[in-house]
């Protein structure tokens, strides 16, 4: 079972020098059912919104799964068909982070799909991103900010992490 991370420290009395850190909380979980898909999420620990390095880490999001041109839905889904549906996302908390991976498929193709997605995060790992790459994914980031901008309530969302997390306003 996992241990909850509380943010209101009246909550649950956990101070937040004291909360648990993402290895105590890692665990595996599987559930069955008599389907014929499979969901799998993958997550590794992340930074926190509060370090300075989250841009990269947004960046590197978007090149590995942050669309239809990201490694993994070109890999996996388009050339490999393991997957209908695969994206990578990034959750930023006030001490830290989680990078995740997120792919619906065949019950009999999910190990496949697994064993091709950490081998592509071996990869990210291993290998210097090609400019083009980069380039691109800076792209695509700037357009889903400006987009984000026509919506409120991506516009509320991101004052109050802000304020949140870093205890100021930023226009």
């Amino acid at each position: 079972r996992v241990k909850s991370k509380l943010a209101c420290p009246s909550a649950n009395g956990i101070s937040p020098k004291n909360r648990f850190s993402p290895a105590e909380t890692a665990n595996k979980s599987v559930f069955s059912k008599e389907t014929a898909q499979a969901h799998v999420c993958l997550g590794v620990p992340s930074v926190s919104f509060k370090d300075r390095r989250r841009y990269a880490t947004l960046l590197l999001n978007t090149v590995l799964g942050g669309g239809m041109s990201s490694r993994l839905f070109q890999k996996v889904r388009e050339e490999r068909a393991l997957a209908y549906t695969i994206h990578s996302f990034h959750d930023f908390y006030e001490d830290t982070g989680v990078l995740g991976i997120y792919l619906g498929t065949s019950a009999e193709q999910a190990a496949a799909a697994v064993n091709l997605v950490l081998d592509e995060l071996a990869k990210i790992k291993s290998e210097k991103l090609p400019r083009s790459q980069f380039e691109s994914a800076k792209e695509q980031m700037k357009g889903s900010l400006v987009l984000g901008l026509e919506s409120a309530s991506s516009r509320m969302n991101r004052l109050a992490r802000n304020e949140m997390f870093l205890g100021e306003y930023i226009s």
